[in-house]
């Protein structure tokens, strides 16, 4: 998974952007989908997907539905590509004539016939430039990246590039400029007008980022020979160029200086020539990997050309060593000192370029590389290009600029960080994470501690802030836009706030605990498998770091502050209650009160007795704040102080603040806090406890282990699920507890802090130790001898007594079921007589299995009774798990009943239907079925008719939702819905066919003539031997099924010459059928409109049948299957 690009490894998002893997994994997703839905959805209670056309309905618009957004999303990229090549070959500049225009053309023909993975918009752009004669062509050319439709010598020859050459590669567009842009020496007027309007057609048609970096280009021969002035000259050139490009584009970009041609200098062929392919190919330059834009790259770059020449002195003598040539040698000893005597015209002209002043942008150095190439047109060059290209000669290998190009510059396109690295950086030696106190022997003058310190503090800060906080503000302001376009002003506060705080526009405020509450909600979405929680737990150090740092460095990252705007605009309509409710919230990630945790209050047998849908108890949490210690700890804490924070926070509204009608909304804001916390506080244990079950307690039979847990009376995870809630829902004991006590117990604890002694509950002690307000209430309460509550009221807010006691008994209230299940003596509560019950029930089946007997059927029976006895007066959720668990035992009891249901459906209707209706029409696709197996199977007394009074008949009922169990049948709570739906459509078919009862089908109907195309006149209709002649308006026709006659068939009149007149639809007696069903039929109860064409015309019989529905094309004819089993 990716997070802010974050990338854990491996993950599908690193598979994903593989791009030939795209549509495998696409094609298996969607396989996969559709298998579940399948097989899956008939799985649903209550089926209502258990019709084959409805299940392939769903999966069609499924399947319709990706395909139409994957043509979407292809046809916009399209459109953004053509709009781009359109955009780009417009009208060339003064100058350049026709032939920018012609050779654009003909690039991107080339482009579009060679095809390629990603579409021309997606691909990152690159503008190479430099004087004329650098090298820049011969350096695309030997760089190994494939471009669509090249040719190996189309650089061939002297002259270098004319105007400008787009290189279309797989991987990244290079635009080739020629000199004279750079220069503007040959033409000034046309070669500006041709520069700027190279870079005008950039800038509208990839307006977010029309490049992504420059590549300057510059002979190492001009390094060498070059004065000082004219180094000067170049610097000044290129600087400006590199201004305009800034001003036009308004963008910042990274430059690849690459000196070009290094085999010029003298030694450097025979320095390399004993090198391997591999290693000649290896990156010999220096990339600053540095995130801050304003660092002055240029500055380091005489440090970083000695280190370079230090790496070739440090291998002359064992090249010298290897070479056997004694002038070989003599070159390949000087080339330290000839590269060293180029590190002032480097450094100087760099510095010229990239040195900041008051005036101009400066450009930002993202590295300088030596490359070079084959430059043929010279004599030592003419020399080396008839050489051999397999003997991979020193020069022209090394001059492969392929690592450059693709590693180095296109890959910083598009960065993948990970956690690998800001793990790596977070624990560096002598870094932040390294927290080892220095040894002993590091103080005698060994240790480098303090000269590593330095590196390793900078490196991980600068590695957050380069690969966390960019991906997640895009996170954040992604959701923040998901926010406006849905109206959810609640969220668009909360992330609005997240969004200028990780952007540094806090205007000097800090609020920690809103970003690391938001950003961690999101990564518990996002890393929500078991096996992703250290991965998740790392992003929240790494987020808890940065934010620490925050104050020692410079947040330079540009935030949309036209969504800022939108979204100001949005929550000006956002109460202030819900305003300081959401900083509430925010605050409580940080409050140091302990989360709810279910698997660790339930004990170890916890899992064994519970499950949760779709999840694991151990993974059921409720944030600190909506439990009895977040309540009393904290949140009336912050109830006090709500008004001073809205006030800090009006700068997250900005401007539109004084549009905001504080005054009045702050008179009752107490009162709508409590309302808004006692909502989700309700809501986050009701979600719990309704997505908790019981655990099968039947699947460890005969020693029922799970059941023997849940009856404990001592480790009982039911009993601790009790009094968990008890515990945490019952708000009100605070003040019950503490009006037990004496003012001097008060006094006592409030004054030696022995509170928790005193009141027997050492979660009252860290409240006290937490809270300001819980102090005052126990001080109060011990000088004045008053309740408790009425110190609680005037601390919160001002508060009555009435008032505060109500809200906080309002809440508890919401679970008052769940507290009385302890109410009384221990032994003898409520909760104690279930977990006897579950007790008796756990024995009674060891003892059956041991010696099973009709007396412990019946027992079973009464504890199966006594177990729900009570559940009207339970809270729900218990209920329905005592309920299951007794429905689970009498359907295990009964499991024999089932098993004669199964055998008797199987010997009276399984197999008949199987051999004699399925395979004919209308159920198949075989002849007609005949009217004996019709009516032997479906007529009234039939097949079905006579199992479902028998044996289905005792455990389901009728009612206006079909065929459904008896309440509190065992039997019928194991019945598959869908199998009882067959019995439904059997009834359905029963009453269409033989509504009078006879033993074989019946039925009339009313036919007339509708419609029909404009050049019939009248039809011929023969209806079971009888010819009748029809037109739109005639009288209807009564047609009584099955009639002596036999066969339909139409005529149309006038008959036109070469098309058909007449069609047949069978000679049987059951050919209606085939007539109604072969048409375009519209069915609105027992009328239908059966649309024919014959030959090209239209006609359109109206049908009435006599009864609900026009029996034949009734749609539980082609829904109805044979039933093979009611599991």
């Amino acid at each position: 998974m990716r997070l802010f690009g974050v990338v854990p490894i491996p993950g599908p998002r690193r598979l994903w952007r593989i791009s030939w893997l795209r549509i495998p994994i696409l094609l298996l997703g969607l396989l996969v989908l559709c298998l579940a839905i399948w097989f899956g959805m008939p799985r649903i209670p209550g089926a209502p997907f258990s019709t084959i056309w409805l299940r392939a309905t769903v999966i069609g618009l499924l399947v319709g539905t990706i395909l139409l957004a994957r043509l979407l999303k292809w046809r916009k990229r399209r459109r953004a590509a053509r709009a781009l090549r359109e955009e780009l070959i417009e009208r060339a500049p003064l100058g350049d004539g026709e032939v920018l225009a012609e050779r654009m053309q003909e690039a991107l023909a080339t482009l579009k016939n060679a095809g390629g993975k990603t579409d021309l918009y997606d691909l990152p752009w690159y503008v190479i430039i430099g004087p004329p004669g650098a090298g820049k062509t011969t350096a695309l050319a030997n760089a190994g990246i494939e471009v669509p439709g090249s040719k190996p010598d189309a650089v061939e020859g002297f002259g270098g590039t004319r105007n400008c050459d787009w290189w279309y590669a797989e991987d990244a567009v290079l635009i080739d400029t020629a000199g004279r842009y750079t220069t503007q020496d040959s033409g000034a007027e046309a070669d500006r007008a041709s520069w700027n309007a190279f870079l005008d057609p950039l800038k509208k048609g990839r307006p977010n980022q029309p490049i992504n970096g420059v590549i300057l280009a510059f002979s190492v021969e001009d390094m060498m020979n070059a004065s000082e002035t004219e180094i000067a000259a170049h610097a000044a050139t290129v600087r400006a160029r590199l201004a305009e490009i800034h001003e036009r584009l308004e963008i910042d970009f990274p430059v690849y200086v690459l000196f070009t041609k290094a085999d010029l200098i003298a030694g450097f062929r025979e320095y390399l020539a004993s090198f391997s392919a591999a290693r000649r190919r290896g990156v010999w330059s220096t990339t600053f990997q540095t995130h801050d834009r304003q660092a002055e790259t240029w500055s380091q770059v005489g440090e970083h050309f000695d280190a370079l020449v230090t790496r070739l002195s440090d291998e002359t003598i064992d090249r010298m060593s290897e070479e056997p040539d004694a002038f070989s040698g003599i070159a390949i000893f000087g080339l330290p000192g000839q590269m060293a005597l180029m590190r002032d015209n480097v450094t100087t002209f760099l510095r010229r370029v990239f040195e900041p002043t008051r005036y101009k942008t400066n450009a930002i150095l993202r590295g300088f590389y030596f490359t070079s190439g084959t430059q043929e047109g010279t004599p030592i060059d003419q020399v080396l290009g008839a050489m051999s290209r397999a003997k991979a000669d020193a020069m022209a290998d090394l001059g492969q600029d392929e690592p450059r190009l693709r590693d180095v510059v296109i890959a910083d396109a598009d960065p993948a960080p990970s956690l690998q690295p800001l793990d790596m950086l977070r624990g560096a030696m002598a870094g932040y994470g390294d927290t080892r106190e220095q040894e002993t022997w590091e103080g005698l003058g060994l240790g480098q501690r303090e000269r590593l310190n330095g590196a390793a503090m900078r490196a991980y800060p600068d590695g957050l802030e380069r690969m966390l906080r960019p991906r997640a503000i895009l996170q954040v302001e992604t959701d923040l836009e998901a926010a406006i376009l849905e109206r959810d002003i609640p969220s668009i506060y909360r992330i609005l706030k997240v969004y200028l705080l990780l952007g540094g526009q806090g205007e000097g405020k800090t609020d920690d605990a809103a970003i690391q509450s938001y950003l961690g909600e999101v990564w518990c979405g996002t890393f929500a498998q078991v096996g992703q929680i250290d991965e998740r737990e790392a992003l929240k150090a790494h987020l808890t770091a940065m934010l620490a740092l925050d104050d020692t460095r410079r947040i330079d990252i540009p935030i949309d502050a036209e969504l800022v705007a939108r979204a100001r605009q949005d929550i000006t309509e956002l109460p202030l209650a819900e305003q300081a409710y959401a900083s509430i919230r925010d605050r409580s990630v940080n409050s140091g009160v302990p989360p709810f945790d279910l698997s660790e209050r339930l004990g170890p047998a916890g899992g064994q007795v519970f499950a949760v849908q779709g999840g694991d108890v151990a993974a059921v949490e409720i944030p600190s704040l909506f439990t009895f210690e977040g309540y009393w700890g904290f949140f009336l804490e912050e109830l006090t102080n709500a008004r001073e924070r809205l006030q800090d926070d009006q700068w997250v509204l900005g401007e539109a603040a004084a549009r905001v009608d504080h005054d009045g909304q702050l008179s009752g804001l107490e009162g709508e806090l409590h309302q808004l916390y006692g909502r989700d506080f309700v809501d986050a244990w009701t979600t719990m406890l309704d997505g908790l079950r019981l655990a099968p307690m039947v699947r460890d039979a005969p020693g029922y282990d799970a059941l023997g847990a849940a009856a404990s009376p001592a480790s009982s995870p039911l009993l601790k699920l009790v009094e968990t809630v008890e515990e945490e829902t019952r708000l009100t004991r605070l003040y019950d507890t503490i009006e037990g006590l004496v003012a001097a117990d008060l006094a006592a604890a409030a004054g030696g802090g022995e509170l928790g002694s005193n009141t027997g509950d050492a979660v009252f002690r860290r409240i006290y130790q937490r809270s300001g307000v819980f102090s005052g209430v126990v001080l109060d309460a011990a000088q004045n001898n008053t309740k408790a509550q009425d110190c609680v009221g005037a601390a919160a807010g001002g508060a009555t007594e009435d008032v505060q006691r109500r809200q906080v008994e309002r809440i508890a209230g919401r679970f008052e079921q769940w507290h009385l299940l302890l109410r009384g003596e221990r032994g003898s509560r409520p909760s104690d007589a279930i977990l006897a019950v579950v007790g008796e029930l756990r024995d009674n089946p060891r003892i059956a299995a041991g010696a099973p007997s009709a007396a412990d059927e019946q027992v079973l029976q009464q504890i199966l009774s006594r177990l729900t006895a009570s559940n009207s007066a339970l809270p729900p959720p218990m209920a329905d798990w005592l309920g299951a668990m007794e429905r689970k035992f009498r359907a295990v009891a009964q499991d024999a009943t089932i098993s004669d249901l199964n055998r008797a459906l199987n010997e009276e209707v399984s197999q008949f239907c199987a051999q004699f209706a399925a395979p004919l029409y209308p159920f198949g696709d075989g002849r007609h079925i005949s009217s004996g197996v019709f009516g032997e199977f479906f007529a009234a007394g039939g097949r079905m008719d006579r199992f479902d009074g028998t044996w289905l008949g005792p455990h389901v009922t009728r009612t206006a939702e079909g065929i459904v169990p008896v309440p509190g049948s065992a039997v019928g709570d194991g019945l598959n819905p869908a199998d009882l739906r067959q019995f439904e459509w059997a009834e359905t078919i029963r009453a269409a066919f033989f509504g009078g009862g006879p033993p074989e089908p019946q039925g009339s109907t009313l036919n007339s003539h509708v419609s029909s195309s404009p050049s019939v006149e009248l039809a011929l209709l023969t209806l079971n031997g009888d010819d009748i002649r029809t037109a739109p308006g005639d009288q209807p026709i009564r047609l009584d099924w099955p009639s002596e006659g036999s066969g339909v068939s139409v005529e149309l009149y006038p008959p036109e010459a070469r098309r058909a007149g007449a069609a047949s639809y069978g000679d049987g007696r059951r050919a209606i059928i085939d007539f109604l069903r072969r048409g375009r039929a519209q069915v609105s109860g027992n009328v239908a409109e059966v649309t024919h064409q014959i030959g090209g015309r239209t006609i359109t019989y109206r049908t009435e049948a006599d009864s609900t529905t026009v029996p034949c094309l009734m749609p539980e004819l082609s829904d109805f299957s044979c039933t093979m089993s009611l599991e």
